[in-house]
């Protein structure tokens, strides 16, 4: 457990490397703890490498890019049957309605966005210019190298 004073406006975080950076299913677990120490609306730029995709099997990839919105997913699993994979697919949403996330891996960026999520062409230049869009080049960021491994709290 980390405890942080306060949230940060920009978190960098990866999934740990091998075997949890594989597919952007398990790339979720990170995210969500980042999220817990970003500021509202801030951006969490995930790194990990994703050289198994989305997940081929099961519902995750059929839920991400079914819908026109992060939004209109949420209401979609809100009215429906529960089906596999949905609670990670629910994750995700809930760190895409607090947070801007974009992703740093080896997926085609057009699948990124099909997903909602912004792909990033690189680690440096993502915070670069996420700390520009601040217009404060000295801001607080964070750096999870071990991300879901770590648990961040505001003390």
């Amino acid at each position: 457990m980390a405890p942080v004073e306060a949230p940060f406006p920009v978190v960098v975080t990866t999934n740990s490397g091998y075997p949890l950076d594989w597919n952007l299913y398990q790339r979720i677990k990170g995210m969500c703890a980042a999220a817990a120490i970003t500021l509202p609306g801030g951006p969490i730029v995930a790194a990990a490498q994703c050289a198994h995709g989305f997940l081929d099997h099961g519902a995750f990839k059929r839920q991400l890019f079914r819908y026109a919105s992060s939004a209109a997913r949420r209401r979609a699993i809100r009215h429906s049957a529960a089906e596999p994979d949905q609670w990670q697919t629910q994750n995700l949403n809930q760190v895409l309605e607090r947070c801007r996330v974009q992703v740093f891996s080896t997926l085609r960026p057009e699948a990124v966005r099909r997903a909602h999520i912004e792909p990033a062409r690189g680690v440096r230049e993502a915070i670069d210019r996420d700390l520009l869009r601040l217009g404060d080049r000295e801001a607080r960021v964070a750096i999870m190298p071990e991300g879901p491994l770590t648990i961040p709290y505001l003390a």
